[in-house]
């Protein structure tokens, strides 16, 4: 099989290919031979070195995978060979052979295609906790998405539209038009205009009920402010971190010390918020993540929504992939295809 190693943290071209024996799946586990690949941040961020566990170079980095399956082991149930599916990997998804436990996997219906199915499980899932597992999202309610262009914004603003919620987003200028075809009610330059102050006036001081945010930084406090009453905060990990180089110990330390303070004095007395995702967590005995799933997949065989894919590259081109997503201002979802 081919896959693409992270050799050792660094740049975009510690990423090389490399012909490894086609792997044997375990009990309770399935082989797939893989047709596309989404590409995501945590995997750039993983190539440089900023996470931990199993995206540590060196390693071989993809969380998303589409294709068929080709093999079945014992302890298997409700797949088969010739199932097309799309599967989490949990890293290792930069194959072209890859072997998952079943758990892990979900049928693709003969109208979704291998794109799509590839770009449906980190970003879709991503915000749907964020939106509605931990953003407790209702109809009517106003969302402000950052970096509303990045593929988690783009699905955001999907889940949205489905739930019937009200939608700012901020987003780069080239970019304002992509997003009002994918249903994004406002947009705002925030490298032109105040987004505070525009949110201001859209909501009429009273600022929106929840905010999807990737930013790690002042932006936080900012945020907070526009909360309205009852109003959550939702951070998690996303393309703002792509402009970040892996911190020093004192850089990690002043981040920490001058991290706001949300005690639950203050929520309480404010009557706000304060959330974080980390999908990793998530992967434990018991999860709800299997439930979460089957709702947007649901969503997506009723035709409420298609994911929006900007470029696709061979998997020989990871690096010009990675390379692509950090220095362009992407809208949408990034793909490999073997």
């Amino acid at each position: 099989m081919k896959q693409i190693w992270a050799t050792k943290s660094g740049p975009p071209n510690v990423l090389v290919v490399r012909e490894e024996p086609d792997p044997t799946p375990r009990t309770a586990q399935v082989r797939i031979r893989v047709q596309a690949i989404g590409v995501n941040f945590i995997d750039v961020l993983g190539r440089r070195g900023m996470t931990a566990g199993d995206l540590q170079a060196p390693f071989v980095p993809g969380l998303e995978v589409a294709g068929e399956i080709d093999m079945v082991a014992p302890g298997v149930t409700g797949f088969k060979e010739g199932d097309a599916v799309f599967a989490f990997t949990r890293a290792g998804g930069y194959s072209d052979l890859l072997c998952v436990p079943y758990t892990q996997v979900f049928h693709r219906f003969p109208w979704m295609d291998e794109a799509d199915g590839a770009a449906l499980a980190i970003d879709y899932l991503t915000a749907f906790v964020c939106l509605l597992v931990m953003g407790s999202l209702r109809a009517d309610e106003t969302v402000l998405i950052h970096d509303a262009n990045n593929s988690v914004g783009v699905a955001a603003i999907h889940v949205c539209k489905i739930v019937g919620a009200k939608t700012v987003g901020t987003s780069v200028g080239e970019h304002h038009g992509l997003l009002r075809e994918q249903g994004l009610d406002h947009v705002i330059d925030p490298y032109v205009e105040d987004y505070q102050h525009v949110i201001r006036e859209i909501t009429g001081g009273k600022g929106v009920e929840l905010i999807v945010n990737p930013y790690l930084d002042i932006h936080w406090q900012q945020n907070y402010h526009l909360l309205a009453p009852a109003g959550r905060l939702v951070n998690y990990v996303g393309s703002s971190a792509l402009g970040q180089e892996p911190p020093s110990w004192m850089q990690s330390l002043m981040a920490i010390l001058g991290s706001p303070a949300y005690t639950p004095a203050r929520l309480q007395r404010d009557n706000k918020a304060v959330a974080g995702v980390n999908l990793e967590l998530f992967w434990q005995p018991g999860s709800r993540v299997t439930s979460w799933m089957e709702q947007i997949i649901d969503w997506y065989d009723q035709a409420l929504f298609r994911p929006y894919v900007a470029r696709t590259f061979a998997l020989e081109q990871a690096a010009d992939a990675h390379t692509f997503i950090e220095t362009q201002r992407v809208a949408g979802k990034v793909l490999l295809r073997p």
